[in-house]
């Protein structure tokens, strides 16, 4: 993404694989009961309610859905078969998924709503991982100011070294100094010539 190439590789490796197992392992219960038998039990004879306990249920399904291929596509990333560079392709990205209406699925059955609830808990997590890697790797990539680079402000010439100031050290950098004595510095003849100096406080 690099999202997981500054995170250890065994730490990466045990969350991964962790959140896979209770992915895996919540979708199938979900699967056993939005299909089984479970549902007419629960009194949810209502056609109406029916309808809106069948769009509650792919919900949840897509949601583990999503985070199960974010996970395998993480799992993909540690074997090597994808590369840094492609594991932040918006197609390797956790994918979209509705919010549950908390009013509507007040009135479903209690396991009904554990599963939902357990879905949404479980997508949220992966999501803050994925925002974690992501702030990880931006600032991974932020460049470090090099202290002794030369100084390039519009086309002042290279500083001169002296005993106060090591070579190549922008002026500015020193401002904050006092106690240096003054010093002066021309470059260029005529009207090109430029003079600096930074007096003593």
């Amino acid at each position: 993404m690099p999202s997981a190439i500054s995170l250890d590789r065994g730490l990466h490796r045990g969350l991964v694989d962790g959140l896979y197992l209770e992915a895996m392992l919540m979708a199938d219960e979900a699967r056993t009961y939005f299909d089984g038998d479970g549902v007419k039990e629960d009194g949810l004879d209502d056609p109406l309610r029916r309808v809106a306990f069948a769009c509650e249920s792919l919900k949840v399904t897509t949601r583990l859905m999503h985070v199960i291929a974010w996970l395998l596509s993480q799992r993909a990333w540690q074997r090597g078969e994808i590369g840094d560079v492609d594991l932040s392709d918006e197609k390797y990205r956790l994918g979209h998924a509705s919010q549950s209406d908390p009013l509507l699925i007040a009135g479903f059955p209690f396991a009904a709503r554990a599963l939902i609830d357990a879905s949404h808990e479980l997508y949220d997590r992966v999501a803050r991982l994925q925002d974690r890697l992501d702030r990880m790797t931006i600032s991974l990539a932020m460049p470090v100011a090099n202290p002794r680079a030369p100084c390039r402000i519009g086309s002042t010439p290279p500083f001169e070294a002296s005993a106060s100031r090591p070579p190549g050290r922008c002026p500015a950098q020193f401002a904050a100094n006092r106690d240096e004595p003054p010093i002066y510095r021309r470059y260029g003849t005529g009207a090109d010539a430029r003079i600096w100096s930074r007096p003593a406080r």
